[in-house]
C-alpha cells in the first residue's frame, strides 16, 4: 500500500482504520505516505493497535507534513 501511495501526488485524504496497524507498521508507512506526498491533509487511524512507539513516531513526523 505504501509504496502505490508514495507516488501519488494528489491524494488529499486517507483512511486506514480497523486495519490492525500496530507500532511496528506505522514507522514505514508515514515514511511513505506523510513524508513523500506532500498532498495529503487527512489521515484517519482509528480502531487500529497503535501503541506508545507508534504515537511518539506520529508526533514526531506530523509536525514537518
Amino acid at each position: 500500500l505504501g509504496a502505490a501511495l508514495k507516488t501519488n501526488s494528489t491524494l488529499e485524504e486517507l483512511s486506514i482504520s480497523s486495519c490492525n496497524f500496530r507500532d511496528s507498521d506505522i514507522t514505514g508507512f508515514t515514511q511513505d505516505i506523510i513524508q513523500d506526498n506532500g498532498a495529503l491533509v487527512s489521515l484517519n487511524l482509528a480502531n487500529n493497535k497503535l501503541g506508545v512507539e507508534g504515537a511518539q513516531h506520529l508526533a514526531k513526523v506530523l509536525p514537518t507534513w
